[in-house]
C-alpha cells in the first residue's frame, strides 16, 4: 500500500462509554519492561516518535429527574422539555418549586401562557383553568361580563324575571346574593355551546349542578333525590362515585362525598349525597351562594326529568346541619325540570358545516379550520356533536387530525364515532 505522506493523520477512533466519573491517563509504555511500544516504520527502520502524555476527564451530567439519563440529552433531544431554555429540565423545576405548574401537566404556567397554549384573559401569569368559574362557562371569573352573582351561569336579571330569584328590595341582585333569603338547594343545568339552559342533549355526556344557598356556617349537608319522568323509565344512565365531583373553594378541602347510597336495581332513578366536615380544625360551608358538587349524565332517551328531595328513607330528608349546635336545618329546594333533547346529528359524525346532504367533505374541514385557527375564529359548528369526531365531549384539534385522516390519509383513516 501507498506510504503515509508527512503530516498528521487519525489512526483509529475508539467508541467508549463512560461508566464512572474520573480521570484517565495514557502511557506510552508495556509492562513489566516499560518498553516503547509506539514506533514507526521507515525504510525497515524502527522510528520511536514522542509520546506527548495526555488524560480525559470523565464528568458525570446532572439527571435531576434520576432517570438514568443526563439532563443535557433529555432537553437536546426534546426541546420542549426546558422551555425557558435555562438548561434544567422544567419537571425538576416544578418539582423545587421554582416555577409554578398549577394544573399539573408537567408545562411550566409562564411557557404554556406564552406559547398559547392556555389562555390568561386576565393577565396575571396564572392558565385560567385554574382560576375560579363559579358558574362553568368556561370565562373565569375576573373576565365575566355576564352579572351572575349566584353562579348558576344564568344573568341574574333572567333569574329575576322568571321568578327564579325574588329580588323583594328590587335594586336588580337576587336577594340570595345578599343574603336576604334563607336556605337553599338548587338543581342547574346551565346554558353552553351544546344545549340551553335546563337542557340535555341525548346521548351527549354532560354535567347536573347542584347550588347551594346558606345563610348560616353549615358543616354537613344531605342531598336525598329522586328524579322522575312521564315515561316511567330512567332517561339516563346509571349513575356512581365516579360521577360525582365535589367543586369547593381551597379553604374548604377538608368535605368530601361521604357516601351514594340508595341507588341499585331497585331504586334506579335515587341518589344520596352526604358531605361532611372531617374535623372541627376545617372551616365550615360558609355563608353565601356557591356550587358544591356536580353530576356527570349521559341522556340515552328523550323527555322531561323532574327532581324531589323527598327519599325513601323518612330520616333522609334535605338537611343542613349548623356548625356551632347540630341543629339541622331544612333548606328550600328549587330545581327546574330538565328537558333531554333529541340530536341535530345523524349517522356519523363530521357534517362540521351542517349541510342538508349530510355528508362528511372538505368544506366540513374548512369551517372546522376556520373555527379553530383563524383570528378571529371563523364560525363555529351549528352542531356541536357533529365536530366532536372522537365523541370525547370536547371539540379540539384530535378531532380535526382524526377528520383530515379519514378524508386525506391513503388509505383513509377510520371514519368518524357514530352520533350516539
Amino acid at each position: 500500500p501507498p506510504a503515509l505522506i508527512p503530516g498528521v493523520h487519525t489512526f483509529a477512533e475508539i467508541e467508549v462509554t463512560p461508566t464512572k466519573a474520573g480521570t484517565i491517563r495514557f502511557k506510552n509504555t508495556i509492562p513489566p519492561h516499560n518498553t516503547d511500544s509506539s514506533f514507526f516504520i521507515h525504510n525497515n527502520s524502527k522510528i520511536f516518535p514522542s509520546f506527548l502524555p495526555s488524560q480525559i476527564t470523565v464528568i458525570e451530567l446532572p439527571d435531576c429527574d434520576e432517570n438514568g439519563l443526563p439532563d443535557l440529552i433529555e432537553f437536546t433531544d426534546n426541546p420542549l422539555l426546558d422551555c425557558n431554555e435555562n438548561l434544567v429540565l422544567d419537571i425538576c423545576e416544578i418539582a423545587a418549586g421554582e416555577y409554578s405548574d398549577c394544573n399539573n401537566n408537567g408545562i411550566i404556567d409562564d411557557c404554556e401562557i406564552a406559547s398559547g397554549e392556555a389562555e390568561d384573559c386576565n393577565s396575571n401569569g396564572i392558565p385560567d383553568d385554574c382560576e375560579e368559574d363559579c358558574n362553568f362557562n368556561g370565562i373565569i371569573d375576573d373576565c365575566e361580563t355576564m352579572i351572575d352573582c349566584n353562579c348558576n351561569a344564568v344573568p341574574d336579571s333572567d333569574d329575576i324575571l322568571s321568578g327564579a330569584s325574588p329580588d323583594n328590595n328590587t335594586n336588580a341582585i337576587p336577594d340570595e346574593c345578599e343574603g336576604l333569603v334563607g336556605n337553599s338547594i338548587r338543581i342547574v343545568v346551565p346554558s353552553t355551546d351544546k344545549h340551553e339552559h335546563s337542557q340535555l342533549m341525548l346521548g351527549v355526556p354532560d354535567y347536573i349542578y347542584i347550588y347551594m344557598t346558606a345563610s348560616t356556617d353549615i358543616t354537613a349537608i344531605v342531598i336525598p333525590l329522586e328524579f322522575s319522568n312521564s315515561s316511567g323509565k330512567t332517561l339516563w344512565n346509571t349513575i356512581d362515585s365516579t360521577d360525582i365531583e365535589y367543586i369547593l373553594s381551597d379553604s374548604m378541602l377538608g368535605y368530601r362525598v361521604a357516601n351514594i347510597t340508595y341507588q341499585n336495581d331497585n331504586f334506579p332513578d335515587s341518589l344520596l349525597i352526604a358531605m361532611i366536615r372531617y374535623s372541627a380544625e376545617q372551616d365550615a360551608f360558609p355563608v353565601g351562594s356557591r356550587p358544591i358538587l356536580r353530576i356527570k349524565v349521559t341522556p340515552t332517551d328523550m323527555g322531561s326529568v323532574t327532581f324531589n328531595p323527598i327519599f325513601i328513607h323518612p330520616v333522609s330528608n334535605l338537611a343542613f346541619v349548623r356548625f356551632d349546635n347540630g341543629e339541622k336545618i331544612y333548606p328550600e329546594f328549587v330545581a327546574n325540570d330538565i328537558t333531554i333533547i333529541g340530536s341535530c346529528c345523524n349517522g356519523i359524525r363530521g357534517n362540521v358545516d351542517s349541510d342538508n346532504q349530510d355528508v362528511v367533505d372538505i368544506s366540513d374541514l374548512v369551517q372546522f379550520v376556520s373555527y379553530m385557527f383563524d383570528i378571529p375564529p371563523g364560525p363555529g359548528p351549528e352542531c356541536w356533536i357533529e365536530a366532536d369526531i372522537d365523541n370525547s365531549g370536547e371539540v379540539d384539534i384530535a378531532d380535526l387530525v382524526w377528520l383530515v385522516e379519514y378524508s386525506f390519509s391513503i388509505p383513509p383513516g377510520p371514519a368518524p364515532l357514530d352520533c350516539y
